[in-house]
């Protein structure tokens, strides 16, 4: 982990976080202790918004409507809730639903 050159570039005003270009981050997870009765309502391209309860976690992904359908806990969820401590906001696209499980991607909901 020393600080090469491996910081992704993007063509665009990135947030450069620790290292990490925020508008680049790119995780595709399931969520963690989903909400049974949030995740039948889901539908697959449906866009959830990430939100960070405290400081240090938990990061919760929720529909529109505020209802939470699960927690994030992505190997990168350090870098997330660094970038969204410094004011950058995230989205998880709805890729895949099977029973009580919700596969997402998180990504960059500061520009496409």
């Amino acid at each position: 982990m020393s600080g090469g050159n491996e910081s992704p570039s993007c063509g665009g005003g990135g947030v450069n976080v620790g290292g990490t270009d925020c508008a680049n981050i790119l995780q595709k997870t399931v969520l963690n202790s989903p909400n049974p009765n949030v995740i039948k309502k889901l539908k697959k391209g449906e866009n959830l918004g990430i939100e960070l309860i405290t400081p240090k976690g938990p990061l919760v992904a929720k529909t529109v409507a505020g209802e939470i359908a699960g927690s994030i806990t992505s190997a990168i969820l350090h870098k997330l809730i660094d970038c969204i401590s410094n004011n950058y906001s995230f989205i998880a696209i709805v890729i895949e639903i099977s029973g009580g499980k919700c596969t997402v991607e998180v990504r960059s909901a500061n520009g496409d």
